[in-house]
């Protein structure tokens, strides 16, 4: 659990100078020290996320560069249909 970076005694305090009774004021500094307590994230956390995005975008690396293979196969695909329709128009235009 990680601690919430604020003085809870002196926020209790503050919150009954400004007009709260004892009760509410320490129950809802309780409240917002649950709510940090869940959604803080911890270094751990972030290193976990971190290598996991550094998966994830060497996996898309390996699948851009194998779009990229495929793209040069069409490519080359297409220049020798487009070389075949060529030779056969120049035949045509000629014969």
């Amino acid at each position: 659990m990680t601690m919430i970076p604020l003085d809870t005694h002196k926020a209790v305090k503050d919150l009954i100078d400004s007009g709260l009774n004892e009760k509410q004021a320490e129950t809802f500094i309780g409240v917002m020290n649950d709510i940090y307590a869940n959604e803080a994230v911890s270094k751990a956390d972030l290193k976990l996320v971190h290598s996991d995005i550094k998966q994830d975008i060497s996996a898309m690396k390996h699948e851009i560069s194998s779009i990229k293979s495929d793209l040069n196969w069409i490519k080359t695909l297409l220049l020798g249909i487009g070389a075949a329709v060529f030779v056969a128009s120049i035949k045509y235009i000629f014969s």
